[in-house]
């Protein structure tokens, strides 16, 4: 990156195990990551709370959330250990994906049967 909060690495060891590039200037992805979890969380523990309609859907929603800012800084990051696979993804967005998709099915599962099961007559 050419943006004046780019970060580069010097550690020769770091580059050894992460197989990230030294003395280039790179996004940092870190940071962006645990920006993007503040912007989550914090709006969740405040808001979602309070309007919770089935057990899980604070998890879930975070899964969903995170695996969908994860997927997108993973473009940012400069390392290639990595993994580059179908379409360009790498492991990690083809991580990512798959927690979107099962958080969704999951929210979708658990909301239909707490929705279920609040509009059933108690029996006599």
């Amino acid at each position: 990156t050419t943006l004046p909060w780019g970060i580069s690495y010097h550690n020769a060891e770091g580059h050894f195990r992460t197989g990230v590039p030294l003395d280039t200037p790179l996004h940092p992805a870190p940071l962006y990551e645990a920006g993007w979890n503040l912007l989550v969380v914090l709006p969740l523990l405040g808001w979602m709370q309070s309007r919770r309609r089935f057990h899980g859907q604070l998890i879930l929603t975070y899964l969903m959330a995170y695996g969908l800012g994860r997927f997108f800084i993973e473009r940012s990051r400069g390392d290639a250990i990595r993994g580059v696979f179908a379409f360009g993804l790498s492991t990690s967005q083809i991580i990512s994906a798959a927690m979107i998709l099962t958080a969704a099915v999951l929210w979708w599962a658990l909301s239909r049967r707490a929705q279920a099961s609040s509009t059933e007559a108690p029996s006599a």
